[in-house]
């Protein structure tokens, strides 16, 4: 009897020990997964940290094909960073480009264009072949008609594709063989204004150097005596 009760106190005290020992394991568990979500999250936050200080630079062409003397825009996204673009050609004898994106295909051959925040770069390739059209003037009149004494001013613009190009210097002269003193123009950048001196018609030449092609127009001039009255126009003019 007395050995039987001993074998009882034995088991219960195992039974005991087994159940403060599974108590332990859990908390032990439970802190275990507990720190590993704590870490899984503060790693989350660092990479999401990291993420948000990288740099990257994205443009809107990475191949152009100019002709020479075209223009064109390039465009630019940067992420993670607020600092300025900086733009550059690899060869400026080729395409230029300002600090907007604006480029410039001014002669024949590749570059490389970059665009660069906090030394990053995105870069665009461009080819320039020569050009398949040439540089024209156009005049806001062909023909001038006036009375003796009579002015009119006529617009003028170098174009390139339909486009106008601007900073163009512009010379007007007498063709050879037409008479001088029909009339006079004075030049005026864009615009230029005729006088008529005396009756008599005669052709003034304006010429100007686009993209170093040298371009040309002529503009014939009718001069009408006191007796006429005349509408300055290309085409019409009425006699009284």
């Amino acid at each position: 009897m007395k050995n039987r009760k001993l074998l009882i106190a034995m088991l219960s005290a195992c039974f005991l020990a087994s159940c403060a020992l599974g108590v332990a394991c859990k908390k032990n568990d439970g802190d275990s997964v507990g720190s590993s979500v704590e870490e899984s999250v503060n790693t989350s936050q660092e990479n999401e940290s990291a993420d948000e200080n990288v740099v990257e630079v994205v443009l809107s062409e990475k191949d152009l094909e100019l002709d020479q003397y075209d223009k064109a825009q390039l465009s630019v996204i940067v992420y993670g960073s607020a600092d300025a673009v900086a733009w550059t050609s690899s060869n400026a004898d080729v395409v230029t480009v300002d600090n907007a994106g604006n480029v410039v295909a001014v002669g024949i051959g590749e570059a490389s264009v970059s665009a660069t925040v906090e030394g990053v770069s995105a870069s665009c390739k461009v080819v320039v072949k020569a050009a398949t059209a040439a540089p024209v003037i156009s005049l806001s009149s062909n023909d001038v008609y006036l009375n003796v004494n009579g002015t009119f001013t006529t617009s003028v613009k170098a174009l390139w594709k339909g486009e106008a190009v601007e900073g163009i210097t512009y010379t007007w002269t007498v063709v050879e063989d037409q008479a001088t003193d029909v009339a006079e123009v004075a030049n005026n950048g864009e615009e230029a204004t005729f006088t008529a001196l005396k009756a008599g018609t005669t052709v003034f030449r304006v010429a100007a150097d686009v993209y170093g092609i040298h371009v040309s127009k002529d503009v014939a001039v009718t001069v009408y005596g006191d007796d006429l009255s005349i509408i300055a126009s290309d085409t019409t003019f009425i006699p009284m």
